[in-house]
């Protein structure tokens, strides 16, 4: 067979149409790829859905294991590990002389000998593949070991089709027996989180346990990643169990007993059990198995994992360990020093036009009901949504915008039930990581939210990798919300790329949070005016003066002229740029060390910064109506 010379000629062979054989159609069918596949669920229940995937995306659907074959330049096989061999048997009688094997399943070594003796037996050419991580976040490019001594051949070809191949041993099992042993310590942390984190949520001592466990290893996010793994286990906790027992019977061949995988295999076994009696919800649903807080799976657990029911937890007459506790609330001691926010605000001066929008505030807690993020910079005294609704109603203030505040890092319940329960008077701006499911997104906005938000600020939050965020813009760009972005002044030259690059409107927090030392009309004030002047979509809150001024004076015992250092920055920003400003309180303040301000009295800056009643309406009513509630305009 002369396969054609271009690799984007080829007929590309999926056998497997899950989850990875549909991410690679999708990626393949986008640069022009023929793509053909089988499964053996079609004409099962499954059927419909595998069907309307591939009219959706151009993909031919075979008949049987033979038809696809015979058509194939490149089979790439992406089955359960217990059918690597299987597959190989079905498809080596109509192989076509020359063509490629790719063998993509978390099989043994002694697997991935016996296919590969049966492919090249019928003159294909047979490529181990070992899967190095997650297809999901990497698609196409997931990086993807080879061996065999077709290898070398088919490396550059791939790399064309979009994959992120490396040849690791012309000798076959090489690159199996790298995943296989990788697997041990994956698939294991999986099992292990899931039953160490379940059990510690049945003590109550889960934020204790995830907070030792950041100290210990401060490079992993544990929450996220333990939401990821419960997902990933529900989602695929039957096939993750097969190549577990693969990956067993690769330490077994290299005369090992596997204790540990085969108890991993044990739990991913029982996890799968639970996912096909319905203990997660409908499989059929999108949003299964999808909730960004491994709690809310954990909880689904324990409902049902009673010590009567789990002969193994049971605790037996005559022992001395008792059955869980029931859960207690978390007591958490505010960070030495904090200022709590102002009680008993005096009324402002300033009347706030009709409909004025708080667009910058925050709730904290209760941490008794919504416990505050292990990983979080501070601990801050409660405030709660009564609260922040009874001071919006004491300013004169007709709505809110509820920022997901960093000591509760990407757990948003807080903002939502905020959100919830304003009855249409509140939107939010949320914090997600890359692991959300667009049907989280869409939860999200059916609550109110209507943005993300991103934190530069090094001493508040932790690195984000850039891309990552990027990926997030890019998924929140087609439900309309947009990205706040809070940075310090200085940072801006090495964000400003990145900042232009954001696919949506940008809101700044705090005008960049200049040096009101400096010149308002100075080197690097000029250089963020430019920044707004330069990027149409990006606005900027001019609040926060409390934060950003040196001489004051404060807003306390009645002062009304508060923070004249403060009053030519957000001046000009808001003149030069009026149709792209917003303002907010910023309670209950976190972090301010110096003094908590007088939110009335934060209230008469306004008409110092927007000095006419046009410019005030659209820094307080038209601007923020027009971001967050624009169905009502």
């Amino acid at each position: 067979m002369n396969a054609p010379a271009r690799p984007l000629e080829w007929c590309v062979g999926l056998v497997g149409y899950g989850e990875v054989g549909r991410i690679l159609a999708e990626d393949l069918r986008a640069q022009g790829v023929r793509v053909v596949a089988y499964d053996l669920k079609l004409g099962g229940p499954l059927d419909a859905p595998l069907r309307e995937h591939a009219a959706r995306h151009g993909v031919t659907l075979a008949a049987s294991h033979a038809e696809l074959a015979a058509q194939a330049d490149l089979i790439v096989s992406a089955v359960t590990a217990s059918q690597t061999v299987a597959v190989a048997e079905a498809c080596a009688p109509a192989v076509r002389p020359g063509s490629f094997f790719l063998d993509f399943n978390s099989a043994s070594p002694a697997a991935k000998l016996r296919a590969a003796a049966l492919i090249d037996g019928a003159g294909g050419r047979y490529v181990e593949g070992a899967v190095m991580t997650s297809v999901p976040p990497y698609r196409i490019r997931v990086p993807l070991l080879l061996g065999g001594a077709s290898a070398e051949a088919l490396q550059p070809t791939l790399a064309a089709l979009g994959f992120a191949p490396r040849v690791a041993s012309e000798k076959l099992g090489i690159a199996s027996a790298t995943k296989m042993c990788r697997s041990v310590m994956i698939k294991g942390l999986e099992a292990m989180v899931i039953e160490s984190f379940t059990a510690a949520r049945a003590y109550g001592v889960e934020d204790a346990v995830v907070a030792s466990l950041y100290e210990t290893f401060p490079g992993i996010d544990w929450e996220k990643q333990a939401s990821y793994f419960f997902q990933r286990v529900i989602e695929h906790g039957r096939r993750r169990a097969e190549e577990v027992r693969e990956v067993a019977q690769t330490v077994r061949e290299a005369g090992l007993e596997p204790w540990s995988a085969a108890a991993t295999a044990e739990r991913q076994a029982w996890m799968a059990d639970r996912a096909d009696d319905g203990m997660f919800g409908d499989r059929a649903d999108a949003g299964c198995a999808r909730s960004p807080d491994w709690r809310a799976e954990a909880d689904r657990i324990l409902a049902t994992a009673r010590p009567e029911n789990n002969k193994a937890g049971a605790c037996e007459p005559g022992r001395d360990s008792p059955p869980p506790q029931p859960r207690t609330t978390m007591e958490f001691q505010k960070t030495p020093g904090w200022l709590d926010w102002y009680a008993g605000p005096s009324r402002p001066s300033f009347q706030l036009p009709a409909g004025a929008v708080d667009a910058h505030c925050h709730v904290f807690g209760p941490g008794a009901e919504f416990p505050y993020a292990p990983e979080r910079k501070y601990t801050p005294c409660d405030a709660s949504k009564a609260q922040l609704f009874a001071l919006r109603d004491h300013l004169g203030f007709a709505r809110n915008v509820i920022v997901q505040a960093t000591c509760h890092g990407a757990d948003n319940r807080a903002m939502i039930d905020a959100l919830l329960h304003s009855g249409g008077k509140a939107r939010g701006v949320a914090t997600v990581r890359r692991s959300v499911a667009d049907e989280q997104l869409r939860a999200m906005h059916e609550a109110g939210v209507r943005g993300v938000r991103f934190n530069f600020v090094k001493r508040l939050v932790d690195f984000t990798p850039r891309d990552e965020l990027l990926e997030i813009a890019g998924r929140i760009a087609p439900l309309g919300w947009h990205v706040v972005i809070y940075f310090e002044a200085v940072d801006l030259p090495e964000l400003w790329d990145f900042f232009a690059a954001l696919p949506t409107t940008v809101v700044v927090d705090h005008m960049g949070r200049p040096d009101v030392s400096k010149p308002v009309d100075g080197p690097e004030f000029e250089r963020f005016v430019k920044f707004m002047r330069d990027n149409p979509n990006v606005w900027s809150k001019v609040s926060c003066p409390e934060r950003l001024s040196l001489t004051g004076p404060k807003a306390l015992d009645g002062e009304r002229d508060a923070y004249r250092d403060v009053v030519p920055f957000a001046r000009r920003i808001v003149e030069e740029f009026p149709d792209r400003v917003l303002w907010g309180t910023d309670w209950p303040h976190p972090n301010l060390k110096d003094h908590m301000p007088d939110d009335g009295l934060l209230v008469d800056f306004i008409p110092h910064i927007a000095p006419t009643a046009a410019l005030q309406r659209k820094l307080l009513v038209d601007n923020p109506m027009r971001l967050y509630w624009p169905e009502e305009r």
